[in-house]
């Protein structure tokens, strides 16, 4: 999953994004609400006008997808970049857990 702050780097070159791993299916969950409002993707590049015909449809899908951006994977990496297509200039895997000092749960 891309995330990204449209406004703190507004007038500089480098962006940074931050990348993580979205759990089994989120994918297509989320393509198939995209689907729903803004048509059927035009792969490799699809860029969605976010453009609604009511407020109330704009929640409804910003909340579908904080769902499952509340879902994403722990693993994140942090890109910087001036364009994502042509040339990353550092990538950083970040352990949010270690960097905390927090352990991490284990499942049995």
């Amino acid at each position: 999953m891309l995330d990204i702050d449209p406004d703190w780097d507004e007038g500089l070159d480098v962006r940074i994004f931050s990348l993580s791993q979205l759990s089994p299916g989120s994918f297509e969950e989320l393509i198939e609400i995209c689907e729903n409002f803004f048509g059927i993707p035009d792969w490799p590049i699809w860029v969605i006008i976010w453009n609604f015909s009511s407020e109330a449809e704009e929640n409804q899908v910003f909340r579908k997808i904080q769902e499952i951006e509340n879902r994403v994977m722990n693993r994140q990496i942090i890109v910087a970049a001036l364009d994502l297509s042509k040339e990353i200039i550092v990538a950083k895997e970040m352990d949010w857990f270690s960097l905390l000092g927090l352990s991490r749960r284990t499942t049995k």
